[in-house]
């Protein structure tokens, strides 16, 4: 089998940025990127911020 270069074409789902729904504590993110970035905080109100986002932004708003 070939090893998997990168997350692109048929191996796109693999990355956190693919758009799907992901439910963590009872909030809906779309994408395993903003879940993961909301993981990082305590406060369920604070993690509301990684909900209307793209991935892209998720991770730029963590960083900040």
């Amino acid at each position: 089998s070939m090893p998997i270069l990168e997350f692109q074409g048929d191996y796109r789902f693999l990355s956190n940025f693919y758009t799907c729904n992901v439910v963590f504590d009872g909030i809906s993110y779309p994408s395993t990127e903003n879940a993961y970035q909301a993981a990082k905080l305590v406060s369920p109100f604070m993690r509301l911020q990684f909900v209307g986002v793209t991935a892209a932004q998720a991770k730029k708003i963590a960083s900040e």
